[in-house]
C-alpha cells in the first residue's frame, strides 16, 4: 500500500478522435427495417419527435417555406430542389467549421459544386495556427451556420490531437433525400440565448399538446408574449436529409503511422 501511495502516475494520451462518421450503412434510425427506426425514426432533435411526419412536412413547406399548395399536392420536385440545396449546404457547413477550427481558407476546402477536400497535417500546420494573424479566407465566425456545441466538438478534437494526427477527407455528395421537415415557430438559437426560459416552456408546450391541445393554449400565449416583448419573431425549420457520398477518409497517428480511423488509401467509397 505504501508503494502504491508513493507511485508516480504518468498521463497516457489516448489516440486522437476526429468527429466524422464514415460508413456505407445509413443510420439505423433512418432505416425503416430496424427497431431503431420505430423508436427514433421521427426524432427531430433532443427528445422531441413528430407524430404526423407527412402533415408536418406539408404544413412547414406551405406556411414557412412559401411552397405553392398545388406543388405540394401534385408535384415533388420542390423536395428534390430542397435536398440538392441541403447537400450543398452540408458541404459548405463542414468546410466552414474546418476552416474556422483549423484556420484553412475556405477556397482551399470547398472545390467545385459541393465538393469538400481537406488534407491536414499538424506537422505542417501548427506553426501557422500559432501566428497572430488569421490567414485571408478563413471563416472567422460560424454561429450563423454551425451549432455551437458541434463547433466545440471539433475544436476539442483538434486541440487534443495537435502534433499527433493527420486527417484526410475528400467528400463528394452524389445524391440526397429529404427524410423529414418540421418547424419550431417563434424559436431560434438567438431566441434561446436572449430568453433561456422559453426553451422549458416550449418543451412543456409540445408535451401538453400531445395529450391535450386545449390545455396548451395558456403556454402558447406565454410564449407569444415573450416574442412580442423581444420585438421580432424568428422560427426554425428543421430538415433532415440523407446525403450519399463518394468519400476518402482516414486519420493517422503521426508518430507511428497507424490508421486510427477510416481506410488507409485514396479509394473513394460510397457512404451515407
Amino acid at each position: 500500500q505504501e508503494k502504491l501511495l508513493k507511485a508516480t502516475f504518468q498521463r497516457v494520451n489516448a489516440p486522437p478522435v476526429f468527429p466524422w462518421r464514415h460508413s456505407p450503412e445509413i443510420l439505423p434510425r433512418l432505416d425503416p427495417t430496424t427497431p431503431e427506426f420505430e423508436e427514433k425514426g421521427q426524432l427531430l432533435g433532443g427528445n422531441i419527435y413528430t407524430s404526423h411526419p407527412l402533415i408536418d412536412e406539408l404544413a412547414t413547406a406551405w406556411l414557412f417555406m412559401n411552397v405553392p399548395l398545388h406543388e405540394l399536392l401534385f408535384f415533388r420536385h420542390w423536395q428534390d430542389d430542397l435536398a440538392e440545396n441541403m447537400s450543398w449546404a452540408f458541404v459548405q457547413g463542414v468546410a466552414g467549421i474546418l476552416s474556422n477550427v483549423y484556420r484553412v481558407p475556405m477556397n482551399e476546402l470547398s472545390e467545385g459544386e459541393g465538393h469538400l477536400n481537406f488534407d491536414y497535417s499538424t506537422l505542417e500546420s501548427v506553426a501557422k495556427e500559432n501566428e497572430d494573424s488569421i490567414p485571408e479566407g478563413v471563416l472567422k465566425e460560424t454561429d450563423f451556420m454551425i451549432e455551437e456545441k458541434l463547433r466545440k466538438l471539433y475544436q476539442g478534437a483538434h486541440e487534443f490531437g495537435k502534433h499527433q494526427m493527420q486527417v484526410r477527407l475528400d467528400c463528394r455528395p452524389t445524391s440526397a433525400q429529404v427524410k423529414s421537415l418540421f418547424v419550431f415557430p417563434f424559436l431560434s438559437r438567438a431566441t434561446l440565448k436572449d430568453s433561456p426560459n422559453i426553451e422549458k416552456e416550449y418543451r412543456e408546450l409540445l408535451e401538453v399538446m400531445a395529450e391535450s391541445p386545449r390545455e396548451a393554449i395558456p403556454i402558447w400565449h406565454s410564449i407569444i408574449e415573450q416574442v412580442l416583448q423581444r420585438g421580432r419573431a424568428e422560427s426554425t425549420v428543421i430538415c433532415q436529409v440523407l446525403v450519399d457520398c463518394d468519400e476518402v477518409f482516414w486519420v493517422k497517428d503521426l508518430s507511428t503511422g497507424a490508421v486510427l480511423q477510416g481506410d488507409d488509401d485514396e479509394t473513394f467509397r460510397k457512404v451515407s
